[in-house]
This record gives C-alpha cells, sequence and structure tokens, in this order.
C-alpha cells in the first residue's frame, strides 16, 4: 500500500465553546447572576474528532476557516498542539470565529451559537 499524506482528513466547523457553569436560571431585564465557573475551549464536532483521531497515532489533516482573531488563534494552537495539521485551514480576516455560549446545570445544558466560520469551510 503506497505512503499516504493522512489517515484521515475532516473538514471543520471550527469554533470556540464558552461553557458557563452553575445552577442558574438566565433572566432578562438586566439581571445579573453568577455562575459557579466557566471554560474557553476549542468546539466543533469536527475539529475535536481531529484532535482525538491525532491523539490516536492517525496522520490527520483539517481544512476549513477561521476569523482572524482571538477564538481562531485558540482553535489553531489547540489543533496544532494535538498533533492535527492546520495548513489547509484558513485564517479569514472577514470572518468573526465561530462561538457557542452554554449555561451548563447539573446534566443538561441551554446553548447560544454565533455561527460565523461554523459553515464557513470552503
Amino acid at each position: 500500500m503506497p505512503d499516504r499524506q493522512y489517515d484521515v482528513v475532516t473538514i471543520s466547523d471550527s469554533c470556540v465553546d464558552l461553557l458557563l457553569y452553575g445552577n442558574v436560571v438566565p433572566r432578562f431585564g438586566q439581571v445579573e447572576q453568577l455562575v459557579d465557573d466557566y471554560l474557553l475551549e476549542m468546539g466543533g464536532s469536527c475539529a475535536i474528532f481531529a484532535c482525538q483521531a491525532a491523539k490516536l497515532g492517525l496522520k490527520t489533516g483539517i481544512l476549513g476557516r477561521v476569523g482572524e482573531d482571538d477564538f481562531g488563534r485558540l482553535v489553531l494552537r489547540r489543533l496544532q498542539e494535538c498533533g492535527v495539521d492546520t495548513r489547509h485551514m484558513i485564517v479569514d480576516p472577514s470572518l468573526k470565529t465561530g462561538v457557542g455560549v452554554a449555561l451548563c446545570k447539573e446534566n443538561d445544558r441551554a446553548i447560544l451559537t454565533y455561527m460565523g466560520s461554523i459553515c464557513a469551510v470552503a
């Protein structure tokens, strides 16, 4: 079998996830509520899959777009830290990187999503 460049290639739904943890129900009317903790991490099923495949030792490539912003840099950094080849990821200054904000309560979550780069794969 010929040597191939990749074992796995995925098309990215690049974004970050901001997870807020606490026993809180959002209320409008300028009501500030405190949460217990938060986590900011790379999101997107395909991007997460690419990281896991690379961690398993597969030669993994990803293609897609991120914005030219801090969230886009976080996505690229996480992918590279996992060993994913990101040379086919485009940093697009006309896009904002997608973001999901999840309010996590017990075993459930409510999610607000800004699409941005999530569906801008070509």
